[in-house]
């Protein structure tokens, strides 16, 4: 812990990686302190999104390839040391362990298992604790070291203008085209919803804009995405879950077509239990991540097509309220009604294609 402290304190331009040992021991609070202390931009891995409010100063919100952006890349990059705290730093993380290069950066980790010491990458020191007491234990070695004093080791106003100008050149965002663009979606949905809302995403074609552009407002468990397993459907059941865990938040459900179709049925459960929660339906009649994997690879498309359903109308024949947006101008009432709702609702959003997109995915942007 004392060497491990001596190494940020002198170091020039760390990089925090935080993963979901964060999120699991709620050491949330500690890590804004030691960000704040060093003066330390804090990254995350998809898992770790909410271990710092994407809103603060030192966030530069999620890395890796899916869902990183290129400026959050280069802060990695130019690090002279690179501290994974909770996160095993696996291949999506780290894009495939060229961020950061092994032999190029000091790398420090904090784990509560051993056995992930090191495992891919090799430390100069390694910690095996619980985060949050471990971030806690760390904190005062490294306020001993810099005498009371913040090192700000990183100016904020840096991170602030490469975010502006980067999601500046994204014209999307703003885009009236039809089919709505995914980017527009985001942005309408971070613009609705309640700061302490607690969206679940399913892996497909809602992770990487969602894990990209979705800004969490506040620290802690507000998005949760299996991401590590493809559990492809798993967002329509997991609100209820949600629901009864934190019944005074507003709980939202992403998913792609595919998904939606893979545990549709309970939409019943949903209904006959009247939970108050939003499902959306990003329609685009594939299964997305396969078919823009397909055309990255240059192979021809196949069984990645099926027919476009009108999932609002499926909603309503279970009794729910469905609303179906094909205009992105119609996405903001939608929404807001959706969110004000005492009963469930689902939105059934006709989106761009990820194959026609550019979806925050390195292999296919490559």
């Amino acid at each position: 812990m004392k060497r491990a402290a001596e190494l940020l304190a002198e170091s020039r331009h760390p990089v925090i990686v935080a993963g979901a040992g964060v999120i699991r021991s709620g050491a949330w609070a500690e890590l804004k302190v030691l960000a704040e202390l060093l003066g330390c931009p804090v990254a995350t891995s998809i898992s770790g999104k909410g271990a710092i409010a994407e809103t603060h100063p030192l966030s530069l919100g999620v890395i890796g390839s899916n869902g990183g952006l290129p400026f959050r890349h280069d802060f990695i990059h130019q690090a002279d040391l690179v501290f994974f705290i909770g996160c095993h730093a696996g291949s999506v993380t780290t894009i495939k362990w060229t961020l950061p290069p092994d032999r190029k950066k000091k790398i420090l980790q904090l784990d509560v298992d051993a056995s992930r010491i090191g495992v891919n990458y090799r430390v100069k020191e390694g910690i095996v604790a619980d985060a949050k007491l471990g971030i806690a234990a760390l904190i005062e070695a490294v306020a001993d070291r810099l005498g009371g004093s913040r090192a700000g080791k990183t100016d904020p106003h840096r991170i602030a203008e490469k975010r502006v100008a980067y999601m500046d050149s994204i014209d999307a965002f703003t885009s009236d085209a039809v089919p709505i663009r995914p980017e527009r979606f985001v942005k309408e949905l971070e613009n609705a919803l309640p700061e302490d809302a607690l969206v679940i995403a399913d892996p497909g074609t809602p992770t990487p804009y969602l894990a990209a552009y979705y800004r969490l407002p506040e620290a802690g468990r507000g998005f949760v995405a299996p991401r590590a397993h493809g559990a492809l459907g798993y967002a329509l059941p997991a609100v209820v879950g949600a629901h009864y865990a934190q019944p005074d938040k507003k709980v939202v459900g992403v998913m792609g077509d595919g998904s939606f179709a893979i545990s549709a049925g309970e939409l019943e459960t949903i209904s006959r239990l009247n939970i108050p929660v939003l499902l959306i339906v990003l329609s685009n009649a594939c299964f997305g991540w396969v078919k823009a994997g397909q055309k990255a690879t240059g192979s021809p498309f196949f069984g990645v097509d099926f027919s476009a359903i009108d999932h609002a109308a499926v909603a309503r024949a279970f009794r729910m309220k469905g609303i179906r947006v094909e205009n992105p101008s119609a996405l903001r009432s939608a929404l807001e009604n959706g969110i004000r709702s005492p009963r469930p609702v689902l939105i059934d959003v006709v989106i761009q294609p990820l194959h026609e997109a550019k979806a925050p995915v390195s292999k296919w942007i490559a």
